[in-house]
C-alpha cells in the first residue's frame, strides 16, 4: 500500500465557501481567536475551526491566521460578484489537496465523485466513507464556483 501524502487533516470540511469567506472577513473586524470568531459569526467553536482550516488550505490565511495576498485579493470583491468567483476558483485550483485528488475540478464537465474518494483514501488514508463525505465538499464547492445560467 502507498504511503498516505496527506495527513487527514489537510483535507478541509468546510462546505460553503460564502461562510469561509465571512470568517476570514471576520478575522479583520474581531482577531484571531476561535471564541471571537464564534461569538462574531454565530458559527460553532467546531465550525469557526473548519472554516479556518478551509481558508488555510485555500490559502487565505496563513498559520498564524493572518491574510494572504490571496485572502486580501477575495476580500477586496463584492461578495457574490464574477470577481469574488474568480477569486475563489484561482484558490480552489491552488489548493494542493485538489491538484492532488481532483486537478480538473472545476474544468470537467462532470466530476466523478467515486474517483475523488478514491484518490482521498489512497492519498490520505481515509477510510472509504470519510473520503466520500470529503469528495462532496470538494463537490460543493465545485457547485458554487460555476458560471450562474446567463439571464
Amino acid at each position: 500500500m502507498e504511503t498516505p501524502r496527506l495527513k487527514s487533516a489537510d483535507i478541509p470540511q468546510a462546505e460553503d465557501l460564502t461562510e469561509v469567506r465571512e470568517l476570514v472577513s471576520a478575522l479583520l473586524e474581531v482577531g484571531t481567536s476561535t471564541e471571537s470568531l464564534a461569538a462574531h459569526t454565530g458559527f460553532s467553536d467546531r465550525h469557526v475551526c473548519y472554516r479556518l482550516h478551509a481558508a488555510k488550505v485555500l490559502g487565505l490565511i496563513d498559520d498564524q491566521r493572518s491574510l494572504t495576498d490571496r485572502g486580501d485579493r477575495l476580500l477586496a470583491t463584492p461578495p457574490g460578484s464574477p470577481d469574488e468567483r474568480s477569486a475563489l476558483s484561482d484558490a480552489v485550483a491552488s489548493c494542493p489537496v485538489v491538484r492532488l485528488v481532483a486537478p480538473d475540478l472545476l474544468t470537467a464537465p462532470a466530476l466523478d465523485l467515486s474517483q475523488v474518494s478514491a484518490a482521498l483514501t489512497q492519498a490520505a488514508g481515509l477510510s472509504p466513507s470519510t473520503a466520500e463525505r470529503r469528495a462532496r465538499i470538494l463537490e460543493a464547492w465545485r457547485q458554487q464556483l460555476a458560471e450562474p445560467p446567463p439571464e
